[in-house]
């Protein structure tokens, strides 16, 4: 079963009410992380290049229907069929930082960097 899959069997399964974006993510034994991401929740991956420094190698693309009215899946809103699947190949080693809307409004992904840097040095 797919994330996104398993994302629409709880929307149809959950008996509360409100709404919520989503982004889920699953690592498997192959090094491949799978994931679906819907509305302005997201994720980013950052590896080591060789020097020490850190690059992003990808950023997920946020769905809003217009400013500040992101994608949700709950109460009155559409099965989250329309979350963007994505497979990306991770090593050890990259740091993957996943968060909500509020996360991303106020932590631009040149600030995480340093933050990262300045946590831990590579794996």
């Amino acid at each position: 079963m797919t994330l996104k899959n398993i994302l629409v069997e709880a929307v149809k399964k959950n008996t509360n009410t409100g709404s919520s974006t989503a982004c889920l993510a699953s690592l498997g034994e192959d090094d491949m992380m799978k994931t679906t991401n819907l509305g302005d929740s997201g994720y980013v991956i950052f590896s080591f290049k060789g020097d020490g420094t850190l690059q992003k190698v990808f950023r997920s693309k946020e769905q809003q229907y217009s400013f500040n009215f992101p994608y949700q899946c709950g109460t009155g809103c559409d099965l989250p069929y329309n979350a963007y699947d994505n497979e990306h190949t991770v090593v050890k080693g990259d740091i993957v930082v996943m968060g909500t809307d509020g996360v991303f409004d106020n932590v631009f992904d040149e600030d995480m960097e340093p933050c990262i840097l300045d946590h831990k040095t590579p794996l």
